[in-house]
């Protein structure tokens, strides 16, 4: 089993929408899912102008060269400009096997190292076990409950608040040119 990250590219847009039609959305917000072909071009056009002017990174995670899911890195909108927020979404298929697990491992490596973070941010809900247990094998630590912080499909559910230093990541920020 290999996991890796790329970029994602307009072409990819079926590929986003079969992608987003196999995950569960009981844990993202469903007004990112993209049905149609036109609303993924528009969706991969938007991450790449982020990517381009922000520095964020957006990447499709496959599984033995197969598109199975999405992970990204983006500074958090309103905070110190040295903190990004890491999410990720997999397909039911690729779930429970640790791809998630290594996607976000190598999503926080490449945010710390390509990017001046001082800190990345994760936030799950909590009814969402798995992804507790993922982001915590990463290295994140549990710093806030906000109790009935999200409201999703008629429910009010605690938010998580999981937090991740550079300095406790081992990982250096390298001066990188062309990424």
């Amino acid at each position: 089993m290999t996991v890796t990250l790329r970029p994602w590219m307009l072409d990819d847009a079926g590929l986003l929408v079969d992608m987003m039609s196999r995950v569960d959305f009981s844990y993202e917000d469903e007004a990112l899912r993209c049905k149609e072909v036109w609303q993924a071009r528009c969706a991969l056009k938007e991450m790449l102008q982020k990517e381009d002017s922000n520095g964020d990174f957006y990447r499709a995670v496959l599984l033995d060269g197969e598109v199975v899911g999405h992970v990204q890195s983006a500074r958090m909108s309103g905070f110190s400009c040295y903190e990004g927020q890491v999410g990720c979404m997999l397909v039911g298929s690729a779930t429970g096997r640790g791809v998630g697990t290594e996607a976000v491992r190598q999503m926080v490596e490449m945010a710390f190292a390509r990017r001046n973070y001082d800190r990345l941010t994760a936030i799950v809900y909590s009814p969402n076990v798995a992804s507790q247990r993922m982001v915590e094998k990463v290295g994140f630590t549990l710093e806030a409950k906000l109790q009935a912080g999200v409201w999703k499909s008629g429910y009010f559910y605690d938010a998580y608040i999981y937090g991740l230093l550079r300095e406790d990541s081992g990982i250096q920020y390298r001066l990188m040119f062309n990424v």
